[in-house]
């Protein structure tokens, strides 16, 4: 189901950063940070729902959607260069990195960081 997307976890994209860096074979490359895995926003909702214990239903607002001519059905990262420069793999699984993010906005003091009312890119 479109469109779908490849996460990697803040950590992981830190500690890919910072292996590049250290990496005298990388200098003036263009490397991609990413899982060379992708997962359906739509699967990423029902995954939500399931950690949170939701049955709640999704409301597309209509200022939010792309144009549709605009939308990236698919964007998936190939990270061999990454791999073959730095030896760096992801090391947060999905759904680790799912949980963690879904738990921070979970802590009422987190709130204060986040925009809900304004639609951030």
């Amino acid at each position: 189901v479109k469109p779908t997307r490849d996460f990697t976890y803040v950590t992981d994209t830190c500690e890919a950063i910072l292996a590049l860096s250290k990496s005298k074979k990388s200098l003036g490359q263009i490397v991609n940070i990413g899982s060379n895995k992708e997962i359906s926003v739509l699967n990423i909702i029902k995954k939500i729902k399931k950690i949170m214990n939701s049955n709640a239903k999704v409301v597309t607002a209509n200022e939010r959607l792309r144009p549709k001519k605009s939308e990236v059905n698919r964007l998936l990262c190939n990270n061999k260069k990454l791999k073959k420069l730095t030896n760096f793999k992801p090391k947060i699984k999905f759904e680790i990195g799912l949980k963690n993010t879904v738990y921070w906005f979970m802590k009422p003091s987190n709130m204060k960081h986040y925009k809900p009312d304004i639609y951030n890119i």
